[in-house]
This record gives structure tokens, sequence and C-alpha cells, in this order.
């Protein structure tokens, strides 16, 4: 535990050396509060060099910036108030409506210059917006430690499980199955998906024709060429399977790192950093911490149905138990869903039920107008709210860049 503790805390302390204001990212969860904790030891002088501050960027550290949700189940207000009041760090909180993502969509669209799979970007494209205007130039977030440390339950704890069937540790299986379910969000089918991608190409072709299958089941009428002919093995991850030597959630791991989805995440915080002038650091990336999270033994990964086990155990006598030993995650993201039917229905009418769209040669435009004024009307049958979303996107982006040339 201490190597993990020393490993980050020393990644933290590089990234603070700056002579502007340096600030952090503040989700509540597990990653974020350690890199804040670790700054104010650091500016406190209690990193185990025991070395003082020597930056004014270090010194000036006491600003941290969140998203809120309140009334929802998304919302990480009382652990970051928690964090906040046990440092003494002023909280700056962001309250994202609907409203406020509108205003700044054009500038997303223009900043990313690319259509993005969830408005993600936007609420990271206010953060950043706030911590300009309090004055913090440098801002240190969490991104990577899910995806070297199996943070997404959903995601990796299906791997582990496979893996421990695989090698006949029935006991481990059954104490981890057990544990694991608290933290929910995967099914006992996706352990079966899992084992199967070992079983040869055969078994990974007809997982990956089955998903295909699916998604043109639920897009069928949709689009206007939809791409019958599309090569099933991309919807696999990019690992050999068959060949390689690691475990299932190695592999997984490696994937998410190298392939998808940090690449794009990272690509994102970037973009919308330097919208605002803003410098984004993560301690996480340190080439020291990828190589030795990626070292570590799944049991130090996922254990007693905790997922980033080790930097929990690592951060336990910092941290306030409850963000600690929070089973459950709470994924970054942007409760778009209500924004449909609310703030932005009146745009998604204008855009796509009167008039032209830019996005009609790619679409069976009848067939889309009545999914989307049905899901508009209140039925979630029709049309899922990402499937709006990916439209919209991409219409925003034309427009947005048609208008730039002056098309």
């Amino acid at each position: 535990m201490s190597r993990t503790r020393n490993l980050l805390a020393d990644a933290v302390a590089l990234r603070t050396r700056s002579d502007v204001p340096i600030g952090t990212m503040l989700s509540g969860g597990l990653d974020s509060t350690s890199i804040t904790a670790l700054i104010d030891e650091h500016r406190r002088g209690l990193t185990p060099a025991g070395s003082q501050p020597a930056f004014d960027g270090l010194r000036l550290f006491h600003q941290t910036f969140s998203a809120v949700w309140p009334n929802t189940p998304h919302d990480e207000e009382r652990p970051i108030s928690l964090l906040c009041d046990q440092l003494g760090v002023h909280s700056h909180r962001i309250r994202i409506t609907g409203e406020a993502a509108t205003s700044v969509l054009d500038k997303v669209v223009y900043h990313l210059d690319e259509p993005f799979v969830t408005p993600v970007p936007i609420v990271q494209y206010l953060l950043m917006r706030e911590a300009r205007r309090a004055g913090v130039r440098v801002v240190l977030n969490g991104h990577g430690s899910d995806e070297t440390l199996a943070g997404y339950s959903g995601k990796f704890a299906p791997a582990h499980l496979a893996d421990l069937l695989a090698t006949s540790r029935l006991g481990s299986f059954a104490a981890e199955y057990s544990a694991l379910r608290r933290a929910g969000r995967w099914k006992r089918s996706d352990i079966v998906v899992e084992l199967l991608r070992r079983a040869g190409p055969r078994a990974v072709r007809l997982a990956a024709e089955h998903a295909l299958r699916r998604w043109r089941l639920t897009n069928e009428g949709l689009f206007t060429q939809p791409d019958r002919d599309q090569d099933v093995s991309s919807f696999d991850d990019s690992i050999d399977w068959g060949g390689t030597s690691l475990s299932r959630l190695q592999a997984q791991l490696w994937t998410h790192v190298v392939a998808k989805p940090l690449p794009l995440v990272l690509r994102f915080e970037d973009r919308m950093s330097m919208a605002s002038s803003v410098e984004a650091r993560v301690p996480f990336m340190d080439y020291r911490m990828i190589e030795f999270a990626m070292s570590l033994p799944d049991e130090l990964k996922v254990r007693d149905g905790y997922t980033k086990w080790i930097l929990r155990a690592a951060m336990a006598n910092v941290l306030p138990a409850p963000i600690a030993w929070n089973p459950r995650k709470k994924q970054f993201a942007a409760r778009f869903e209500d924004w449909i039917r609310g703030p932005w229905r009146e745009m998604l009418s204008d855009l796509f039920l009167t008039g032209t769209s830019h996005v009609e040669p790619y679409l069976q435009m009848c067939e889309f107008r009545r999914r989307l004024q049905g899901y508009l009307g209140g039925d979630d049958r029709t049309m899922r709210p990402n499937e709006i979303w990916r439209i919209l996107s991409m219409e925003l982006r034309f427009r947005t860049f048609l208008r730039h040339k002056g098309a």
C-alpha cells in the first residue's frame, strides 16, 4: 500500500509545479478526492520526503471545481462537501442545467471539432470556464485511474469473475460474486460473454454478429444506407483473445487504456481545457503509475467486492471512510435525458421537425421525425436519448463548420 501511496503522491507533487494558481476537478469520487487530499498534504509539507512547497501555484491551492446534480441519484455533493470541509478548501459548484448547456453548445462543438458520442464535453467546458473565471490556470484531475485499476464494476467485474471461474477458483468466485453484486450494473450473462471470448475465433465472431444484429434491429429503417457489410471484428476489443497471456481483466484494462475509451476522454479534456486556456494535468497518467498499476495482480484491483481496492487501502487513512470505501461508483456524465423533453425540446423541433436539416441525406427523415415526435410526446419506446443526442451532435457540427466556412 505504501508504494501505491508514495508513487501517487510523487506524481501529484510533480504536477503542482506552477507559478500560477492550481485547482482540482473534484467529482466526489475516489480518484479526484485522492488527488485533492494529496495536494493538500504536499502544500502543508506532509509529503513522504517532508519537503516544503516551493511553487506559487501550490501555495495558492485552495479551490476545487465540481458539477452537481441536485435531487438526483447521480449527485455527489455530499462527499464533495465532506472533503472540502475537512481540508478547508473553497468549492466551486456548478449546477448543470439544460439552459446552461444550450448556451455553450456552439462553442463546445467548435472547439471539439468532431461529433461527440455523449454531452460530457459540455460539462467539462463549463467546469474549465469556471476555473478560468476564478483565476485558476492549472487543474489536476483523476483520468486514468479507472482504466488502470479497474474502476468500473459494470465493465470489469464480469471479466474478473470469469477469470476466477476459468481457473477453477470456485471459492473465490462465490465470495466475489456475492460481494460484487453490491456494486451492481452488470448481469450474469456478462460473465458468460467474457468466458466465450477465449473460446476461439468462432465464438468471438458469433458474439460480435449477435451485437451487430441487435444494433441493426434497434436502428432498422432509421438510416438511409445501413452498413450491412460492416466487419464484425470492429465490435470486438482490439486484443488477441486467443493468444494473449493476459488475464481477462488485464486485457480489458489494456484495451481501455490504449484503444477506448481513455484516449477519447483525454482528447475531450484537452480540447475543453484549452478552450478556456486552462492546463489540465493527470497524475494517474504518470508513466510510473501506469506501469505499476498494469503490473499488479487482479486481486489487488478487484477484491472483497470493491474495485480499485489497492487505491482505497492506500488512501484509507487520508480520505473520509464514506469516500474511500464507497462500493458504488458514479460515472462522470452529462444527465441530459431530461433536457430533451425540456430545455432542448424547442431546439430539436426547429432543427428536425420543421425546415431542412443537414443530416437528411443520412436518415430516413419521415421515420426519424415520427420517432422523435413520439419520444418528445413521452413515448420512451420510439427512440433512445443517446440516439437523439448523436444525431443532434452531427447536425450541430454541420451547422457550426458550414457557418464558419461561409456556406
